[in-house]
């Protein structure tokens, strides 16, 4: 009788290990998404964005950056599966060609840029040749595709 029950025992301890392992991949793609942010230029300078995912452990946060935005141009940034609802917290900063005008937030979330090459860092790894900046929060939409879009609308100061 005891050797049945823990034959029953290692099954379901089979079944539910097999279970995780095919439930949870799927789980983890099911819940991020890409990210679509639509950057509204209406300066007269080209603008460099940079956007981040925040929150959850601090091996997920990362930010990446730059693209371009000319002036008076409408551009939108699609960054695949940088989007999940489990943290859903997304940042952005911004600066014009030159440093003359910069979009940050003093209480945002730190993170690393380069001022002059394209980037991708973990929010807690220092970029040689960058510099510490604060992102500012994103409002985002999220829809039934697990897509999160925003829109950015940048104005001189």
């Amino acid at each position: 009788m005891m050797k049945h029950m823990k034959g029953k025992f290692f099954a379901a301890l089979l079944v539910c290990l097999l279970a995780t392992l095919v439930i949870l991949p799927a789980r983890a793609w099911a819940e991020s998404g890409d990210l679509k942010v639509t950057v509204v230029n209406k300066t007269d300078a080209t603008v460099s964005v940079a956007l981040a995912r925040c929150g959850g452990e601090e091996s997920y946060a990362r930010a990446k950056g730059w693209w371009n935005v000319k002036p008076g141009e409408k551009r939108t940034i699609t960054v695949e599966d940088y989007y999940s609802p489990v943290t859903d917290s997304c940042a952005w900063y911004a600066e014009s060609m030159g440093g003359k005008r910069v979009w940050d937030a003093k209480d945002g979330e730190p993170f690393w840029v380069h001022p002059k090459k394209s980037f991708e860092v973990q929010q807690i790894k220092r970029l040689d040749g960058g510099k510490k900046v604060y992102f500012r929060s994103l409002k985002l939409n999220i829809n039934s595709n697990m897509e999160a879009t925003a829109t950015l609308t940048l104005t001189a100061k």
